[in-house]
């Protein structure tokens, strides 16, 4: 029964209940009266006036004001999910390694300010026959030829490369590290072109054909997608 239905019917008691106390309480007073017999009565069609009246319009409000019904994924307007494919082959939970393919990119899009070597290293370059000419060419430019401006720009670009160049690099070695320690299936698993599940957002290879976590299916005629991750490619 719905959620809605039920809200109508607690509203309908308790109206109900409110008119039954009512009529008792009227009767109660007409059984000492000479015309009881028509006082219950009255009690009597009052009561019923009432429930028409009070109850079935306190039902509707109930009705009206309660909250939608939730569909599961299966009913009519669903999203229609296919059963769990327990045969999945790829490695179990517990063994699977951390998505290494999936490396999230924060470390190489840090925005912490460089480290004092990285602006070393950016000076030592701007001094040496190695200052990139293309560059300092647009900082002059961006400065309407100010040396000074155009050597800050030059020195904050290079220094802001070098350190996401750092990163990248201590980034690849972690997960060189990582594949070493795995197994070969666990590397071949790690190895696969990443995507997002559409449904729960499950990290699952692209080539899946069911979402190993909550069932979506993506083969012909699902209107399920895997999302590649940045840095996978749909094989």
């Amino acid at each position: 029964m719905s959620a809605r239905v039920e809200k109508g019917k607690r509203w309908f008691k308790f109206v109900l209940m409110l008119l039954a106390v009512t009529a008792v309480v009227k009767i109660f007073f007409a059984l000492g009266s000479p015309n009881s017999a028509n006082k219950f009565a009255i009690a009597l069609v009052q009561f019923i006036g009432g429930v028409i009246v009070l109850g079935l319009p306190a039902f509707l409000l109930g009705w009206v004001t309660g909250p939608k019904d939730e569909r599961s994924p299966n009913e009519p307007g669903g999203h229609e999910l296919a059963p769990l494919d327990t045969s999945f082959s790829a490695p179990a939970a517990d063994d699977r390694p951390r998505d290494t393919s999936a490396r999230s990119t924060s470390s190489v899009t840090d925005a912490s300010p460089p480290d004092e070597k990285f602006w070393a290293a950016a000076l030592a370059e701007f001094d040496s026959p190695l200052r990139r000419p293309g560059l300092w060419a647009s900082a002059f430019a961006e400065t309407d030829g100010n040396e000074s401006r155009a050597k800050a720009i030059y020195l904050r670009h290079r220094a802001r490369e070098l350190h996401h160049e750092h990163q990248r690099q201590q980034a690849e070695l972690k997960h060189q590290a990582e594949l070493a320690r795995m197994t070969e299936e666990q590397r071949a698993y790690a190895s696969l072109p990443k995507g997002t599940c559409a449904n729960c957002e499950a990290v699952i290879p692209i080539a899946s054909e069911q979402c190993s976590k909550c069932g979506a299916a993506f083969g012909p005629g699902s209107t399920w997608r895997i999302t590649p991750l940045a840095g996978s490619s749909t094989p």
